[in-house]
Formats: structure tokens, C-alpha cells, sequence
């Protein structure tokens, strides 16, 4: 299908400055298809930029106006994946992931979905890392930079299994289980 063609290049594109800026300079394209394409792209390292362009898009008369503007609303309610990979495709560029990488992705998941992320990092804190890695690698980058957040959570509190309501575990939970397709996109991978 060409769309899972055209994200699997702009996944790659994203991944060097020169693919990223590559991405930018054709916000400024005179075709709004390919400035709306670009925008999509964009979304994942320049949100900023990327709305702009959405927003005059959406405000334009031509066709994809209103594409713009459904964007621009699933952007605004947190419910647009600009990382999501084309089922059972890893992009060409990605190095080839160990099965022991994509096993502790797996079983991380399976501990975050029976016990939340506090859970999965007291019981295997390296496999833990490694589906960082992993969720990374495969285009996953939102569920790793929850998973990386807790890691982070860890390093800078003394106590976070503490009675403290306010630690952000809670929230960091509702984040990943409200993130779609994790576990297919990790399966996916798997050669």
C-alpha cells in the first residue's frame, strides 16, 4: 500500500538532520498534498511547525483542507501516532532486532498491562531498558519515551514505591495503556 510505503520513508527521513530538514523544507512546496505530507511527518519532531502548516491548510479552499483539519483535531486530542509502522513492517534502516530484544519487550508489556509501569521495572529492571530500546527501534517512540520516563521517575527519587499520591506513575500509566497497538507493533516486529 503506498501509505505504509510513504510513512516507512518518512520514518527513516526523521531519523538523520538532513532527513528532518529535508521534511521542513517542504512545508514550503507550492502542492498542499505534499505540504499536508510533510506536515505529518514533521509532527513527530517539530509539532509547532507542523501545526502552523496544518492550521493554514485547514483554512485553505482546496481538497485537503478538511484532511487538515481532521488532523489538527486528533493532534489537539492526543490521539494522532505519528511514529505507527505499517503491520509486520520494520523500516529498512532499522538494525535487525534480537529475539531477546523483542522477548523482553514483550514480557515488559505483558507487566505494565497485568501490573503498571512501577510493576515492570521492580521485576526486571533489564529487560525493562532493553524495551526501551526495542519500542525505539521498531518506530514505537511514544510507548518508549513513557517507559524512559520512569526510568527517569526512578533516578531521581529516593523512595518512588512510597505512599506519595502525587508520584507520577498513575499518571504515566494511563499514558501507556492509552497509547494503541503496542503489543501488535512489537509482535510485527518479529521476524
Amino acid at each position: 500500500m503506498l501509505t505504509d510505503q510513504l510513512q516507512l520513508i518518512d520514518l527513516e527521513l526523521r531519523e538523520t538532520p538532513e532527513g528532518r530538514q529535508g521534511l521542513l523544507s517542504l512545508l514550503d512546496d507550492r502542492s498542499s498534498r505534499v505540504r499536508l505530507r510533510a506536515a505529518v511527518a514533521v509532527l513527530a519532531f517539530s509539532p509547532e511547525v507542523a501545526v502552523s502548516t496544518l492550521e493554514s491548510l485547514a483554512s485553505g479552499g482546496d481538497t485537503t483542507a478538511w484532511e487538515a483539519g481532521l488532523i489538527l483535531r486528533q493532534v489537539r486530542r492526543g490521539t494522532f501516532d505519528v511514529g505507527w509502522v505499517p503491520r509486520g513492517r520494520v523500516s529498512r534502516r532499522l538494525p535487525q532486532l534480537s529475539v531477546e530484544h523483542l522477548d523482553s519487550a514483550l514480557t515488559v508489556h505483558g507487566l505494565i498491562m497485568n501490573g503498571g509501569l512501577e510493576h515492570a521495572w521492580e521485576v526486571d529492571r533489564e529487560a525493562f531498558e532493553a524495551a526501551v530500546e526495542t519500542l525505539r527501534t521498531i518506530g514505537r517512540g511514544d510507548a518508549a519515551d513513557v517507559l524512559a520516563s520512569v526510568a527517569t521517575s526512578y533516578a531521581s527519587e529516593e523512595d518512588p514505591a512510597g505512599a506519595n499520591p502525587d508520584y507520577p506513575f498513575r499518571e504515566l500509566d494511563h499514558r501507556y495503556l492509552a497509547l494503541p497497538d503496542v503489543q501488535d507493533s512489537i509482535e510485527d516486529a518479529v521476524p
